[in-house]
């Protein structure tokens, strides 16, 4: 076992969202230790919806690298399939260069990974395997990793779901979609001009993001569907999705490898204990539908450290704690509620409720201030 070392906080988890928290609170003047191990691999080439409120946190950070591949998205076009009323935002309205972009995820977490070595911040390649639950009125936590390394800090800020466990477990709103989602890379016959598409169908929501020249694909579909799709031809693939979707993007004309991810909510009511905070996918697993979960996360790191900055003495104190899960309360459930709403509303139904959507769609897309309105809510959370 290695000698123990302290610190003020120590972050859990190796993904995008614990880099970002481990750069930000580093940024305000915190002596941070990062526990990163390396991945279970999602695969490298995974796309990112990246908000515009994500891109600029980015900047701040030094990682701006992450975008510099990345493609922009210029518009987003919300419609359904078998039905009336559409929905279009766009940059130009909400007042925005773009309303996000697309990125690699490798290209994301490289960039993170270069503005940690650039600071010089201290990273130790393990996950948490145990930490202590600190009495209310403690000053410090015990954080044992899995090869045995130990840290005393003043803080643990878990973006790790298997290391937030012990806090959010019994406390988490969880529900399985009973659905699948079905990704992969699509080329297509005409250029996407910047447009992402969400075009709810009878089977579940396909969102088309511009990538490169072509689209990434996240289509939602029953599982015995998803199987069924994820085996058959390319031919057949292809036919099925322009059957599904329609031709408001083109033709479909190529499709890269085909993966499949289990969808479910997965929200913990509570989001500190003593010492430990959960941000990202330890406070929170989204549906994709509208593209939230990172961004989210995203947000969760930021705010924290603009918090933890004026308590540089103390950032794992209890006021601070109970500071942040009321200063994040309004935004996470918020875009919990309105993932899961768009999931559960726009899951397969009856055709009535299709006439239902499609007043609303025909009604909002006819409200400018409207659009703009929730245009700027999906870019910068319910805080904007």
């Amino acid at each position: 076992m290695t000698t123990p070392v302290s610190c003020a906080v120590v972050v859990a988890g190796g993904g995008p969202v614990g880099a970002a928290a481990a750069l930000a609170l580093h940024s305000v003047g915190l002596d941070v230790h990062w526990l990163a191990p390396a991945e279970a691999a999602p695969a490298a080439d995974r796309p990112l919806a990246l908000s515009r409120a994500s891109v600029l946190l980015l900047e701040r950070l030094e990682a701006s690298a992450a975008v510099g591949g990345a493609t922009a998205i210029d518009s987003v076009t919300v419609s359904q399939r078998g039905g009336f009323g559409r929905v279009v935002m766009t940059a130009a309205e909400a007042g925005v260069p773009a309303l996000g972009c697309v990125a690699a995820y490798r290209d994301v977490q490289a960039a993170l990974a270069a503005a940690v070595r650039r600071r010089a911040l201290v990273c130790h390649p393990a996950a948490v395997s145990a930490f202590d639950m600190p009495a209310p009125d403690s000053d410090r936590i015990t954080v044992t990793c899995d090869d045995g390394h130990v840290v005393h800090a003043q803080l643990l800020v878990c973006a790790d779901g298997r290391a937030a466990r012990p806090i959010v477990g019994g406390s988490a709103l969880e529900h399985d979609y009973g659905a699948t989602a079905l990704t992969a890379n699509l080329m297509v016959a005409q250029p996407h001009r910047g447009r992402a598409f969400e075009r709810f169908t009878a089977d579940g929501p396909i969102a088309l993001l511009p990538r490169g020249e072509g689209y990434a694909l996240v289509w939602t579909l029953p599982p015995a569907a998803a199987e069924r799709l994820l085996a058959c031809p390319e031919a057949a693939f292809l036919t099925a999705l322009q059957s599904a979707f329609g031709t408001a993007a083109g033709a479909f004309t190529g499709v890269s490898a085909r993966g499949l991810h289990p969808l479910m909510l997965r929200a913990a009511r509570k989001v500190t204990a003593p010492r430990v905070v959960a941000i990202g996918n330890a406070a929170q697993t989204l549906h994709p539908v509208a593209g939230q979960g990172l961004n989210l996360g995203l947000r969760d790191a930021w705010e924290f450290a603009q918090l933890a900055a004026g308590h540089a003495h103390d950032p794992g104190a209890a006021p601070v704690l109970r500071a942040y899960a009321s200063r994040r309360r309004v935004d996470r459930w918020a875009t919990i509620a309105v993932t899961d709403s768009l999931a559960r509303v726009f899951a397969p139904e009856a055709g009535w409720a299709r006439v239902l959507r499609g007043a609303g769609f025909a009604a909002l897309g006819g409200l400018p201030p409207a659009r703009r309105y929730l245009a700027r809510r999906m870019m910068f959370g319910a805080r904007a």
